[in-house]
């Protein structure tokens, strides 16, 4: 946790910055050291400790080498020793931080360093996280940074409106016995829920100075009143700055304060944060304070004694610890809004809502029928600016074609600007689809959605909050999955990310409603309803299979909190709309215009010659194998052949490993099922082609996500097990079908 820090012996050094949690710079400041004052090392000895003689002390003291590591200190010797501590008193190191659903603000301007007066300001940018622990990339980068940056003041940006829910991860670093700044967006004096919230007091109960932030203020005032305050708390000049924890209850404070104990006593533990807050992530079970915790043999033994400790305290609350900590902060956290507050003039009625929307028989039910809502409008709205884009696209192509001609413009209007506008035309719908499901959530009720598929979810394996990414899952597999990194748990989220692709997405509906169209015009609605069913079921059976064997689960706490009803507001929802939507065409942009390039390249290379058309004009027709798509075609059609696909269906249904747009797009020029077959084989290979379709990965963008949130390993394994699925379940169709025939 701390710097190797070099001190030279018997050398005089002035103190020109400390740094550290509160309990550390009380230790510190125990041995008598201050800013300015000049310590000698005298002496170390082979356990880590210096002999140190402090300025104006007559006795030396004992000090572990690691609280070196907090102090910054300047050789006497130089003869710009002084202004280098005016230099470092000077310079405030600020962490800021947000929770992942918050817009960034716009306080700093993006900018690592800022200037204020004579203050120097270094900002550092946390990862944005609705809690400090977890087991993602994001919460653990939250954690180290924490815990290794050397930091002078946290200030955390919250939205008045969010307050319940963004004073969580606050409530929980006060426990480190840090300076705290909250700088608080768009407070009103009621805000829609018709709470009114004196900041003032909530200021002084929680020892942590508020200030208030608009960042629409373009006169500057706002800003400087929040550095203003930021440089209040460095000092310890403002009167609300106290050091303040959480009151976990009589209990859980015995056994925390007996942890901290048993860590105090060990020989070689390096306490640069605050100890009750090492206790804490500990009986979370947190393995980045583990890790960081092991310069010596004792590690095992307090590990030891942290799980007996958590062992008693789960059999008296009858829950995991980690379950009971964080009921506590956010029992905290209510307790405080209460008393801080004025009494709620609009209050909506939560408890009867629930009764209604968590009921055990209605309450999946009701959430069905409002995604089939969403859906259906998304849709539906959606189709009329689609096909605006595509009449648009369309038309440019043709004129790029027109006015460029030879292969540069087959080349742009096929390849380029094909491949463009398969990304445009998805913007409409994605933006309709995220600004309701933005509603939904800022509402509070997807909260409540996911509470009700608990149950479900346990049973195949799976957690409540899978519930998201598998809806999502049916609109696009790749915001599905990306939004699996919610999920703390690590297999959890590997799980959720590998049984996404079995759902039957939105690029795979419209392939099977044309084939379904096509060759079963008298059942459509009873054979896509059938392919739904199928999707779903294997998506079921898979994620009970890969829970019991290469995702096998541990035991791992999970909490619904079920955040209090508010009324969506229009511009959180449109933050939440374009966040959503940028971050997806960010990864799929890239691939699906590229795979665009590749396919046009395959079938237009190498062109026909035309010498040789004038010279021998049937041989050259009854030539099908020209371009390196046919010619890469009649290579595969062996593989594809027992499930009655030709050269071209298994051109079509390779195509649609990059993406099932490009199958639908190449299907009509290949004209895939031979003709030489009768109507009913004909129909036959249309269904094993779309339960092939069906089962395969959607797109090497799904893919990609899957790599991004479990690794390369499992993203290869899920896309290798669902082709091999794909061909089985087709050859079966194929070959029973050919049977009853």
């Amino acid at each position: 946790m701390s710097e190797e820090v070099q001190i030279a012996c018997n050398q005089e050094y002035y103190v020109a910055k400390i740094y550290g949690c509160n309990d550390y710079r009380k230790k510190i400041e125990g041995f008598g050291i201050e800013v300015g004052k000049k310590i000698v090392a005298l002496k170390s000895d082979n356990n880590g400790m210096f002999t140190v003689l402090v300025e104006g002390r007559k006795r030396n003291c004992l000090m572990p080498k690691s609280y070196f590591s907090n102090l910054s200190l300047v050789s006497a010797s130089d003869p710009q020793c002084q202004d280098f501590i005016i230099n470092e008193l000077n310079t405030v190191n600020v962490s800021l931080f947000q929770t992942k659903e918050s817009y960034a603000t716009g306080l700093f301007g993006g900018e690592t360093t800022a200037k204020y007066e004579n203050c120097d300001f270094n900002i550092t940018y946390l990862p944005q996280v609705d809690q400090i622990f977890g087991d993602d990339y994001a919460n653990k980068r939250f954690r180290n940074l924490v815990l290794a940056e050397k930091t002078d003041v946290f200030v955390a940006v919250v939205d008045f409106h969010k307050l319940e829910t963004e004073l969580v991860p606050v409530v929980q670093l006060m426990d480190l016995g840090v300076k705290i700044v909250l700088v608080v967006r768009g407070y009103c004096e009621e805000n829609e829920d018709g709470l009114c919230i004196n900041l003032t007091k909530m200021s002084k109960l929680l020892g942590i100075p508020i200030v208030q932030y608009n960042e629409a203020d373009e006169t500057g005032e706002s800003r400087e009143n929040v550095i203003q305050t930021i440089l209040s708390a460095y000092t310890g000049d403002n009167p609300n700055l106290r050091y303040v924890h959480v009151n976990y209850g009589r209990q859980v404070e015995r056994h925390i304060r007996m942890i901290q104990k048993e860590l105090e006593g060990k020989k070689g533990y390096d306490f640069n944060a605050s100890s009750r807050y090492m206790a804490i992530c500990l009986m979370e079970d947190d393995r980045i304070v583990h890790s960081f915790n092991t310069p010596c043999k004792s590690c095992n033994t307090v590990k030891c004694f942290v799980k007996r400790h958590s062992a008693v305290l789960g059999k008296q609350y009858n829950n995991h610890v980690y379950y009971v900590l964080k009921q506590a902060r956010r029992s905290y956290v209510d307790g405080l809004i209460s008393m801080c507050s004025g009494v709620r003039k609009s209050q909506w009625d939560a408890e009867k809502a629930d009764v209604v929307l968590l009921h055990k028989t209605w309450g999946f039910p009701l959430f069905l029928l409002m995604m089939a809502a969403i859906f259906c409008a998304t849709f539906e709205l959606g189709r009329f600016p689609m096909g605006w884009i595509s009449s648009a696209m369309a038309s440019l192509s043709d004129s790029v074609r027109m006015s460029v001609g030879g292969a540069l413009g087959c080349f742009l209007a096929d390849g380029l600007i094909g491949g463009v506008g398969a990304v445009l035309s998805l913007v409409p719908i994605l933006f309709i689809f995220y600004l309701l499901m933005g509603l939904l959530e800022n509402s509070g009720y997807m909260a409540r959605a996911a509470y009700c598929t608990d149950g479900l979810m346990r049973k195949l394996g799976l957690q409540g909050k899978s519930l998201i990414p598998m809806v999502l899952g049916f609109g696009c597999s790749i915001p599905a999955i990306m939004s699996a990194r919610h999920i703390e748990s690590k297999k959890d989220r590997r799980l959720a990310s590998m049984v996404i692709p079995f759902l039957p997405c939105a690029a795979k509906i419209p392939l099977c409603l044309l084939l379904v169209s096509a060759f079963f015009p008298k059942f459509p609605a009873l054979v896509m309803f059938i392919f739904y069913l199928v999707g779903i079921l294997l998506a079921m059976a898979f994620a009970k299979l890969y829970s019991k064997t290469i995702c096998k689960q541990d035991e791992y706490p999970y909490i619904i909190e079920l955040a209090p009803y508010r009324k969506p507001t229009l511009f959180v929802s449109l933050s939440y709309m374009w966040n959503r939507t940028w971050e997806y065409l960010k990864r799929i942009s890239g691939i699906v215009v590229v795979g665009a390039i590749v396919v046009w390249a395959l079938a237009y290379f190498p062109q026909k010659n035309e010498t040789q058309i004038g010279v021998d004009s049937v041989a050259v027709q009854a030539d099908n194998s020209i371009s390196y798509m046919e010619k890469f075609g009649d290579f595969v059609e062996p593989a594809f052949r027992p499930l009655g696909f030709d050269w071209k269906m298994s051109v079509a249904a390779i195509s649609g490993f990059a993406s099932k747009e490009l199958t639908i797009s190449t299907m009509p020029i290949l004209k895939p099922c031979a003709e030489d077959e009768s109507d009913s084989t004909r129909g036959i290979a249309a269904l094993a082609f779309v339960f092939f379709v069906l089962i395969c990965f959607p797109c090497l963008g799904a893919t990609s996500a899957i790599r991004k949130i479990s690794g390369f390993k499992w993203s290869v394994m899920t896309a290798g097990v669902s082709v091999l699925l794909a061909w089985l379940v087709a050859f079966g169709v194929y070959q029973l079908g050919v049977l009853m025939v």
